[in-house]
């Protein structure tokens, strides 16, 4: 490459007018944000970060190229960098079509993938190799912003200008499919927004001051959809996770963790409770009627907690109370407290006979450990004084057969 051209591609690397400064921003964020969805790439979450962290990747460099393209010093510089943006700008929008198709919960196979991103690359890489401008006019925002009219790179300036309309034929689609969530509408309302911007920048700099008075807008819009989506979805299997679904009660794995990290620092009580002949429930009503039966347990409880104290699903029918900062004093008042929820109104099992209504009986037991305790030492001695309590309730059975 002479010498001359080299100069030309440096001052245009060097050079960065303060009406380009946007676009190098757009860079900065995508490239952050690329950084952070691929943290999330095998994860329960994968499926949204692949495309995220791919349309945040390419955009990076989409901006930072447009930046390059718009900001050269020569025209030399400008038809350096504009086969190079229309690469990137194609393959953005290959890579935004399949994240749209996410988001919009389309069938998988309208997704274009990776080959599809590739091909729009490369059509346009090869354009820029073998097509080459050997200048660019200057348009009045004295930004190097005319591409050779009647060029391919003018057709793939069209194309990249009329592929947004696809995004807006798969939010009209995916709208004519049925009921949608309510925050589909914005992600089409982006669709619309992108595509009318656009076309109307792509004009727009041709004879007005300023570059791209709106694309970046869109591109900052977009950025925040996909960041507040991956957000969304972390939060609703966060939420998976440590609540169960059935009772609304902590699950164990996270209620194991949450209990001893206060447990490190405070003291902590506990009541652990087990539903007597629970399985002869399940085995007489079935398996509905019991959970029916567990969740009408937790919504006993609740009430009569305070609001941190938890209740953890152990496994079944098992579930511990779990008291912070309490002391060994408290445990009668407690257990009592907890007990009463379970007896007043009488506890039956749902859907049984009126006239007979079968009573559901449930074992307690209190323990209390102080601050730097092990968790697993709590629930074992709470086990046991539940065990006692058990044995006492099938003796008192025993005697009334």
């Amino acid at each position: 490459m002479p010498h001359a051209t080299l100069h030309a591609i440096w001052q245009g690397v060097v050079q960065i007018p303060r009406g380009v400064l946007p676009l190098w921003a757009m860079a900065i964020v995508d490239a952050v944000s690329a950084g952070f969805f691929l943290t999330y790439w095998n994860s329960q979450w994968e499926r949204w970060a692949r495309p995220f962290a791919a349309t945040m990747a390419v955009g990076a460099l989409f901006w930072s190229t447009m930046g390059l393209w718009l900001g050269a010093a020569t025209p030399q510089a400008a038809a350096y960098w504009y086969p190079w943006f229309l690469a990137l700008a194609l393959a953005l929008e290959s890579a935004i079509t399949d994240a749209l198709v996410v988001l919009l919960a389309l069938p998988p196979w309208l997704r274009l993938g990776w080959g599809w991103v590739g091909l729009a690359a490369g059509l346009a890489a090869l354009a820029g190799i073998f097509v080459h401008p050997q200048a660019m006019g200057l348009a009045p925002s004295g930004l190097w912003a005319l591409p050779p009219a009647g060029t391919l790179l003018w057709g793939l300036k069209d194309l990249a200008d009329a592929w947004p309309l696809f995004w807006v034929g798969l939010a009209v689609w995916r709208w004519a499919r049925g009921p949608v969530p309510p925050r589909f509408y914005y992600y089409g309302l982006a669709a619309v927004v992108a595509a009318v911007s656009t076309w109307y920048d792509g004009r727009w700099v041709l004879s007005h001051p300023g570059p791209y008075p709106t694309l970046w807008l869109g591109g900052v819009f977009w950025s925040l959809i996909l960041w507040v989506e991956i957000k969304s979805h972390a939060e609703h299997t966060y939420r998976q996770l440590r609540f169960d679904s059935m009772t609304g009660a902590l699950t164990r794995s996270w209620g194991e963790i949450y209990l001893q990290r206060i447990l490190n620092e405070r003291p902590l009580g506990a009541v652990y409770g087990d539903i007597d002949y629970f399985k002869q429930i399940n085995d007489r009503h079935g398996h509905l009627i019991g959970d029916l039966v567990l969740r009408d347990l937790v919504g006993r409880i609740r009430p009569v907690i305070r609001r941190q104290d938890v209740v953890v699903r152990l496994s079944g029918d098992e579930f511990l109370v779990a008291f912070p900062d309490a002391s060994p004093e408290h445990g009668p008042e407690l257990l009592a407290r907890v007990e009463e929820a379970l007896i007043a109104p009488p506890f039956w099992v749902p859907g049984g006979d009126p006239e007979h209504p079968e009573p559901v009986a449930v074992s307690l037991g209190w323990a209390w450990a102080p601050a730097g305790s092990a968790l697993t030492e709590l629930v074992r001695a709470a086990d046991r004084a539940m065990y006692e309590t058990k044995a006492l309730h099938h003796r008192q059975r025993l005697e009334e057969a």
